[in-house]
């Protein structure tokens, strides 16, 4: 009856070995979780800057302007393009940043890409996301656009 008893209880060595696993595992959820917000600000730091790119490289090969308004607030940027001979801007569409923060300087907060060589103002974009940050600048004499 003693050695019945003995073997259905567990030994310090198997619960050690339990808690150690377990122990591994948390850790490794805790840093996975940590890294989604430098993910996520880094996704849509890069989805911003491929939207500039587009724009910047359409008023060269379109010969328009490519103009991008932000909502800070709203978190949120339209693209319109202007017509060479004139006439009504025309929405190109309306998207959403998954941020916590949006900030452009200089203000007004809207950047125009002008033919023919895809010239623009200088500004400074910062997106921040659960302390992550990242940023956009616009060189005015090139349009080129570089994030950091």
């Amino acid at each position: 009856m003693r050695l019945d008893k003995l073997k259905a209880a567990f030994t310090v060595v198997e619960i050690i070995v339990v808690v150690l696993i377990v122990s591994i595992l948390v850790a490794y959820i805790g840093i996975s979780f940590s890294s989604i917000s430098s993910r996520r600000v880094n996704t849509q730091t890069r989805l911003l800057v491929n939207d500039l790119a587009w724009m910047r490289q359409s008023a060269v090969a379109q010969h328009q302007t490519f103009r991008v308004s932000f909502d800070t607030l709203n978190k949120r940027y339209q693209i319109d393009r202007f017509p060479s001979g004139g006439g009504a801007p025309q929405l190109v569409a309306v998207k959403s940043l998954q941020v916590d923060s949006l900030s452009i300087l200089p203000l007004p907060a809207s950047i125009s890409f002008d033919p023919p060589q895809g010239k623009a103002e200088s500004k400074q974009i910062d997106l921040t996301a659960q302390g992550n940050s990242k940023q956009i600048t616009i060189f005015a004499d090139t349009g080129y656009i570089q994030w950091q």
